[in-house]
């Protein structure tokens, strides 16, 4: 993606606001754009914990720049709109991937919370999510990799990311750049006893939810959503089905690197 000015990069925003709220400019996406030219990570970074409600999809006709999966989640009294970016349009594909059988011990200090909605401060204990660094969403390693990985702090990055690319093997990335992925999430979630949303929380009159629910790193220096780039606030949809499992919805954008420094900026 060409590097774009300040006015461009909050255009960009507000065209990914109106697939979240049909044309209406939303306060919180302001605030994004406005904490972005600071050189600040995003704003509100929490877990939403409820039930589901519902879901549904941007009109295909009239999404802005970003189409959403639109999950509407109940908690704390609210029905709260979780606009997922499932789908860039103009060449600019999405990755996701799935996670089945996530581990239930680690995600304890989250589970184990009554349903509403929490700020998560931005490190590795306040059970907030990274995409590289978190072993919830990385795997233990198994028998050959995972004693390796309890030293992880004392192990070179690109160590790091060549083990990783092996555990990775097992649940693969998907790109797209059709709404599968939507179709993905919906049937994912379709009888889920519970929803954990992580992402940026958003309050506007008659309207409460959460958005930036995706990865939020690993931007180039010099792409504008570089200036909202940092580690341990990443967003994800992870799931409780019947029985207990616990399974997460992964989403980054194609410009988006897989490995990262300590601020999150992406590594070409």
């Amino acid at each position: 993606m060409p590097a774009m000015t300040d006015s461009q990069a909050l255009t960009l925003r507000m065209g990914e606001c109106r697939g979240v709220c049909s044309g209406k400019p939303f306060e919180h996406e302001t605030k994004s754009v406005a904490a972005a030219l600071l050189n600040m990570p995003i704003e509100n970074y929490g877990v939403l914990i409820g039930t589901l409600d519902h879901v549904n999809f941007d009109n295909p006709a009239d999404f802005g720049q970003f189409f959403h999966a639109h999950m509407f989640v109940n908690a704390s009294g609210s029905t709260w709109d979780c606009a997922v970016d499932v789908f860039a349009p103009e060449g600019q594909t999405i990755w996701y991937r799935i996670l089945p059988s996530l581990d239930r011990n680690r995600f304890a200090p989250i589970s184990s919370r009554e349903n509403g909605h929490y700020f998560l401060d931005r490190n590795s204990s306040s059970g907030a999510l990274d995409y590289l660094r978190d072993p919830l969403l990385r795997g233990t390693g198994g028998c050959l990799f995972g004693p390796i990985l309890t030293l992880a702090d004392l192990i070179s990055d690109a160590l790091l990311t060549w083990i990783y690319a092996l555990i990775d093997r097992d649940h693969p990335w998907t790109e797209t750049s059709g709404t599968d992925a939507a179709t993905q999430l919906a049937n994912l979630v379709e009888g889920s006893e519970r929803v954990y949303v992580f992402g940026a929380r958003f309050d506007n009159p008659g309207h409460v939810g959460m958005h930036d629910v995706h990865m939020n790193q690993g931007n180039l220096v010099g792409n504008p959503f570089a200036l909202l780039n940092g580690i341990w606030q990443d967003g994800a949809v992870i799931m409780q089905k019947v029985g207990g499992e616990l399974m997460a919805f992964l989403v980054h954008f194609k410009v988006q690197k897989m490995q990262t420094d300590s601020n999150g900026n992406g590594i070409a």
